[in-house]
């Protein structure tokens, strides 16, 4: 997608890791999401999402696939070493993360949740909102995952909140700087030993 402009997903000249491209597809994603969302009706609660429903699928699947590119670079730079590891003790590694990768499990391995639908009407002005949120999760779905993101029920109830204060568009966003920052970090490392091989 020569034409498409990145915010986000933008690699540092000479880049290294095969994870950047599929982080760009992650930001091309976001802004098919975008698309979609905005020609959604307004006025009708039974409007077909199933494009919607596919744009937050696709996403989640180029997420978790931008992680597993990132593994494989992990493993070809430090032979006979797991990513998870460096990849939990990154402080990047946070709710939103682990969130959207266990809403990934979730989806691939038991069942497709759709997005919630919210309709704001603000009066006087007689202005109709919509946005579309995240659905909740508790320990009966993380029970049938075999290896959640998201462990506790602390983390659990973080996620609840973040779904309960911001839309999906504004958590996708955030994770996939979040995921550009743990490329960047691994980007970073990969400079220093190439230099200190020189």
């Amino acid at each position: 997608m020569t034409n498409f402009e990145y915010h986000i997903a933008v690699p540092p000249s000479g880049f290294k890791l095969s994870a950047w491209p599929k982080l760009q597809e992650c930001e091309r994603r976001i802004a098919y999401y975008e698309w979609i969302e905005k020609r959604n009706d307004r006025q009708n609660s039974k409007h077909p999402r199933i494009l919607l429903n596919d744009s937050i699928s696709a996403f989640l699947l180029n997420f978790e696939s931008t992680i597993q590119f990132l593994m494989h670079d992990y493993n070809t730079l430090f032979k006979n070493k797991q990513l998870g590891d460096w990849f939990k003790n990154q402080p990047q590694n946070d709710i939103y993360v682990k969130g959207l990768r266990t809403l990934r499990h979730f989806e691939a391995h038991v069942e497709t949740n759709p997005p919630i639908r919210h309709i704001h009407l603000n009066l006087p002005e007689d202005q109709v909102t919509l946005t579309f949120k995240f659905w909740k999760l508790n320990m009966n779905d993380i029970s049938n995952l075999k290896s959640p993101q998201l462990k506790t029920q602390q983390e659990i109830d973080d996620w609840n909140e973040l779904t309960e204060n911001y839309d999906i568009k504004e958590i996708i966003i955030e994770a996939l700087i979040k995921l550009k920052d743990i490329i960047n970090a691994l980007e970073s490392i990969l400079i220093s030993n190439c230099n200190e091989n020189q």
